[in-house]
C-alpha cells in the first residue's frame, strides 16, 4: 500500500473513533476568530471546509454562504455534522482529490487539519484551483507529523 494511502487509512481509522465525541469536544473552539470578517464571504457564497470533521469550523459560515460542503477522509465524522446541520453537504474525500469543477468555489478553509495530511501542497494545490475569489484561510496549531522513513514533505 502507498505511504499516504496507508496515512489516510489510520487518519480514518482514528478519526471514526473519535467522531460520536469530537463535536462537543471541540465545540467553541473557533468562536472568538470572526471567521466571517476575516474570510470576507459574502452572501450566497459557496464555502467547503477541507478536514471539516464534524462541522463546527465550517457552521460558522452559516449566517452568510448558502452552501456549506464539508469535505472529510472520515465517514463518522461526517455522520455527525450531519446532524448538527442537516443542510451541510457531505464529500467523503481526500482534499487532494476534491470532486469540484475549476472555480466554482467561492471560499476553501481548513482549520486544524492540515497537520493530519502527509504531502500538504498536493491538498493546497487542489483547493487553489477549485476556488473563485476568496482563497483558503487554514489555520492549524499542530506541527506536521513525522512519518518514519520519509522526509517533511511540504513541497514536493
Amino acid at each position: 500500500m502507498p505511504p499516504d494511502r496507508e496515512h489516510a487509512d489510520v487518519v480514518r481509522e482514528e478519526f471514526e473513533r473519535a467522531a460520536p465525541v469530537f463535536a462537543r469536544r471541540t465545540a467553541g473552539r473557533f468562536d472568538h476568530l470572526d471567521v466571517l470578517a476575516f474570510s470576507r464571504v459574502r452572501h450566497g457564497d459557496t464555502v467547503i471546509e477541507v478536514g471539516a470533521g464534524t462541522g463546527n469550523f465550517l457552521s460558522l459560515f452559516a449566517p452568510v454562504a448558502s452552501k456549506l460542503i464539508a469535505v472529510d477522509l472520515t465517514p463518522g465524522m461526517l455522520r455527525v455534522a450531519r446532524e448538527r446541520n442537516a443542510n451541510m453537504l457531505l464529500a467523503a474525500v481526500d482534499g487532494a482529490r476534491l470532486p469540484f469543477s475549476d472555480n466554482s468555489i467561492d471560499l476553501v478553509a481548513s482549520a486544524h487539519a492540515v497537520h493530519h495530511i502527509p504531502i500538504p501542497v498536493t491538498v493546497l494545490r487542489r483547493c487553489a484551483a477549485s476556488r473563485v475569489t476568496a482563497g483558503a484561510s487554514w489555520s492549524s496549531t499542530s506541527p506536521l507529523p513525522r512519518i518514519p522513513g520519509r522526509p517533511n514533505s511540504w513541497t514536493r
